[in-house]
């Protein structure tokens, strides 16, 4: 859900006031963040209910249901003709793409996508390009989903990052479209693009631009008003994102809307949510939109827009089942979540009130591109799933425990759900504990179906199976590799290839679980035999492998016939790598299934891209240490080289592999970063508005006395809305003018949960108040009651100075065209743009925010430091600082760019990435950060640049700085 409007109010006892915000020559500066009109219509609602209209709480990338599950759900709610084998109802207006009945490229039936008439497995995740506006960085994201088995990006595009004022797109930088869907094209990457108009993502206004509160019509509904203000930017995005649909692109769905459902569902018959649905998908097709299908992800499966008006070609859902609770990573929900797959930055004013600058929540790859667990994790699932093409078409034909359903395995602790494909006989037992909060190892054996072992066996033969706490494994049976057949098998399939007719095939396990494999190839020797360490049994129709736990070797190679079967312990395949080593064209080159050739290495942090040319394998990629490298592949390799230096290999006949070593040459402290706190500190007081003499005869008068909004102010005479005179969002400062007697001031301040707000009469301070960071369960609206003594008045001439930072979005008419109108508010360093590159504090007092300041106010302080990172090196930086019991917010700033906000006392974030781009890895950086002591004294107790890796890298080096103005540019 975006954010609402933030009402500023005061009691009556002031008498009248004047109210003044801030404006300058050439920069109009923006308050409030809006929340969508919508939401501000229901003023009934209780706050659960508007959770339930437009959710809050969106973690989950949407579903691209194109499996055997779409069905069996959509059945479930009772309309079951919209997604049928036979009976697909084509929404109106679509050009039509169910497979069978379609000439386009892009199709789908119950099951799966197709692409070119070839069922595809499409496995995306999330990223939103736009919380990493160092645009030169996205392909080594995009790099490195699709190194992890992911074929598919799933992104949000923003409508207010890119519309700074109404009727104004700017399709450049990091708004730029269609410099992302090449890069795709060039990485080998589908695409499914969300570009809303609303689209959520905990980013302010859930991307409506803060301009739409100034609109008079309802958002999100066939208003005409509204229409006029959405439609330049769908029908733009459309026409700039048309030329890349598949085949000729990436590009193979595009989603209308976000989480919305139907006027009836909202009980507003007169609002024409279906109209204004149908209205964004004809826009699409309007601008060229027309080869792929449309998608919507209801915010749980309840069926809005599967049907009827409005309707998708493709419907799915989202789900919520982490929610946000970040602060407790040891608490699991009954489910878990995998998104987003990349973590970025709530930048500038960016985020919504109930998030702070990190928009992370445990990704795979974190904020600053680092690789975790979590990522080979999905490498496990994802080179599965592409090696697997049975698993698209299987059925799920029964699940259970021995306390509900089927009870496949001996043990009460197991749920198993098994799929089976009729086509190929593959059958997938899914096992997993029956509740997550079981941290232990479970033992247990199982039943299972082979047409060859028998129906209802029970496995493994001898011993048991293991499920560690919190595991899942996918068990399979009669599973073809090649022109082999893994019967069954304890340790689960990571991929296979087929290599010189030799048929390999990837399994691991953990280390402290025995194996039991069963093969079935071709050219089997007679007789037993024992093969680094394994037991190896041959029947009749196949071959036993057996082998006890704590293995003396963390890999080994087994040979049978026609077949290698490769077992390797969980850490060794987490490690594990499987580029394709030949483009392919069409589907091929997006999809990696064992069809297409490649190799399997294990060893390096990252591999990046592999190809194959002669007897030459040329790989590129990442490492973090001294690395030893085995490559699985065609005899036909005799040499590597790695990031463009050859690497001395041999065969290693043990494991038939060929093995090498890459060396890593950052170690020790080769990369050197400076001290910030050694360095030169300038600084300036940012409170010259406290000063009654302050001029404010050029700053805005907020003088309306109505509003056409549907939230009234609480009390006083005057609409303080900031949204009413242009200013949306950031640091604030209002100044209050008045006359008499008045003895008091009440203030009402919608800052956000984590905002805050400090207020001074005639230059002396009354009292500060901030937020909770407690998301949706914490204080918004700050409340502040202010008694006057006589000796803080004067007769005539008073003033009230409030700064006001509300935690969200910037200004319409902002100079700054690159960083846009998100990244500035209004406060006195701002409006002199001394956070940008190039400004001169040569007349500012040297000190530091080490030593801070003594009584409450806000102090701004400059410094600047050059790097001097190697090429061949990638590493993220990331600026720290330390909780403290003395209440102080910062900002941070850097080369220009706003990039964190802390608070001392609330975190819970405490360390801030910023990207190379955004700091000159190879020159001079310029650094603003800001101390705002809420209530007195306090200082940083920390305040560092820190180094989060060193990786010997293969990235784009040299990136520079993002082409972003100065203060020549945007002051002089």
């Amino acid at each position: 859900m975006g954010n609402r409007l933030r009402i500023l109010s005061f009691g009556v006892n002031l008498g009248s006031v004047v109210w003044r915000n801030v404006e300058k020559p050439r920069l109009t500066l923006q308050y409030i963040t809006l929340g969508t009109i919508f939401v501000q219509e229901l003023t009934a609602s209780s706050r659960s209910r508007l959770r339930s209209l437009l959710p809050a709480q969106k973690l989950v990338s949407m579903k691209f249901l194109a499996s055997a599950q779409l069905l069996g759900a959509i059945t479930s709610l009772g309309i079951s003709s919209v997604i049928a084998q036979n009976g697909y109802q084509v929404p109106a207006g679509s050009p039509g793409f169910y497979h069978g009945n379609s000439t386009a490229k892009v199709t789908f039936d119950q099951y799966s996508l197709f692409l070119d008439d070839s069922r595809t497995l499409f496995l995306s995740g999330e990223f939103h390009p736009f919380r990493l506006p160092s645009p030169e960085l996205w392909k080594d994201v995009l790099q490195k989903f699709k190194a992890a088995g992911l074929n598919g990006v799933s992104v949000y595009w923003h409508w207010g990052l890119t519309s700074p004022r109404k009727g104004v797109n700017r399709w450049t930088h990091h708004n730029d479209i269609v410099k992302f869907l090449k890069l795709c094209q060039g990485v080998g990457l589908l695409a499914i693009v969300r570009p809303g108009p609303y689209i959520n993502a905990e980013s302010s206004g859930g991307g409506l631009p803060a301009w739409l509160t100034n609109v008079p019509a309802l958002a999100r509904t066939n208003a005409t008003l509204y229409r006029d203000a959405w439609h330049p930017y769908i029908k733009e995005f459309a026409e700039l994102s048309a030329p890349f649909q598949y085949p000729n692109g990436p590009l193979i769905g595009i989603q209308s809307e976000n989480e919305f459902s139907t006027s009836a569902f909202y009980n507003l018959p007169a609002a024409g949510l279906e109209y204004y649905m149908q209205d964004v998908i004809d826009t699409y097709r309007a601008g060229g939109l027309t080869k792929i299908p449309t998608t919507h992800n209801d915010n749980w499966p309840k069926g809005m827009y599967a049907s009827g008006v409005g309707a998708v070609d493709l419907y799915g859902w989202d789900g919520y089942p982490a929610l946000f609770d970040c602060r407790h990573p040891d608490t699991w929900p009954e489910m878990n979540t995998v998104t987003p797959v990349v973590g970025g930055t709530c930048w500038g004013n960016l985020g919504t009130e109930s998030i702070y600058s990190s928009y992370d929540y445990g990704a795979a790859l974190r904020e600053d591109r680092t690789i975790t667990p979590k990522l080979g994790e999905i490498k496990l699932q994802s080179f599965f799933l592409h090696a697997s093409p049975a698993y698209m078409t299987a059925d799920r034909v029964g699940d259970g425990s021995q306390a509900t359903g089927t009870a496949y395995s001996d043990s009460s602790e197991v749920y198993t759900t098994v799929w089976h494909d009729s086509k190929s006989g593959t059958n997938f037992y899914v096992v997993r504990q029956t509740s997550n909060a079981k941290i232990t190892k479970t033992e247990f054996t199982l039943r299972v179906n082979s047409t060859v072992l028998g129906n209802n066996v029970v496995v493994p033969s001898s011993g048991v199976m293991a499920l560690n706490g919190r595991e899942s494994k996918v068990i399979v049976t009669d599973y073809s590799f090649g022109s082999s057949k893994l019967i069954f098998s304890t340790a689960e399939v990571l991929t296979w290839q087929t290599f010189d007719g030799i048929d390999y095939i990837y399994l691991y396990t953990n280390p402290t679980d025995s194996v039991e494999i069963v093969v079935q190839t071709s050219s089997v020797s007679s007789g037993n035999s024992t093969q680094s360490g394994f037991t190896i049994t041959n029947k009749q129709k196949y071959t036993v492998i057996s082998g006890s736990a704590n293995r003396s070797s963390s890999i080994a190679a087994i040979s049978i016939g026609k077949a290698v079967v490769l077992i390797a312990d969980k850490a060794v395949a987490l490690a594990s790598w499987a580029p394709r080593v030949t483009s392919g064209k069409g589907v091929n080159y997006y999809t990696p299934s064992p069809q297409v050739a490649g190799v399997i290495i294990t060893g390096p942090y990252f591999v990046r891209t592999a190809s194959l040319k002669g007897s030459t394998l040329t790989l590129q990629g990442d490492i973090n240490a001294d690395t030893t490298i085995d490559i699985w592949g065609p005899s036909s390799i005799k040499t590597v080289t790695w990031n463009g230096k050859t690497v001395s290999v041999s065969r290693n006949s043990q494991l038939k592999s060929l093995r090498g070593k890459l060396q890593y040459n950052l170690g020790g402290n080769k990369v050197k970063i400076p001290d910030i706190s050694k360095g030169r500190w300038k600084c300036i007081d940012n409170t010259p508005e406290i000063s009654a003499s302050f001029d404010d005869s050029t700053w805005v008068v907020a003088n309306k006395t109505t509003t056409a909004r549907p939230q009234q102010p609480y009390e006083g005479k005057y609409v303080l809305y900031g949204s009413e005179y242009g200013f949306h969002a950031g640091d604030l400062i209002w100044r209050g003018h008045f006359d008499g007697n008045a003895t008091g001031v009440n203030l009402s301040i919608q800052t956000g949960f984590s905002g805050a707000m400090s207020v001074f009469i005639n230059s002396k301070f009354l009292g500060s108040a901030q937020g909770s960071s407690e998301g949706w369960s914490g204080v918004d609206i700050l409340n502040g009651n202010y008694t006057f003594t006589p000796d803080l008045l004067r007769k005539k001439g008073n003033v009230i100075t409030v700064y006001h930072d509300n935690t969200d979005v910037g200004g319409e008419y902002a100079p700054d065209d690159v960083r846009g109108q998100y990244n500035e508010g209004g406060w006195y360093y701002e409006r002199i743009g001394a956070h940008l590159p190039g400004f001169d504090d040569s007349r500012w007092s040297t000190c530091t925010p080490y030593k801070g300041r003594d009584t409450a106010g806000i102090t701004v302080y400059r410094t600047e430091f050059e790097l001097d990172i190697p090429d061949d090196a990638d590493v993220p930086l990331a600026f720290d600082f330390e909780l403290d019991t003395a209440a102080y917010r910062s900002v941070i700033w850097v080369n220009g760019w706003q990039f964190g906000r802390f608070a001392s006392t609330l975190g819970p974030q405490t360390s801030y990435p910023v990207p190379e781009g955004i700091l000159d890895h190879q020159g001079k950086n310029e650094v603003v950060v800001t101390l705002w002591a809420l209530n007195g004294t306090a200082k940083m107790k920390k305040f560092e640049l820190n180094k989060r890796a060193v990786i010997s890298s293969s990235k784009t080096s040299r990136i520079g700085l993002v082409d972003a103005p100065d203060w020549k540019d945007l002051r002089d």
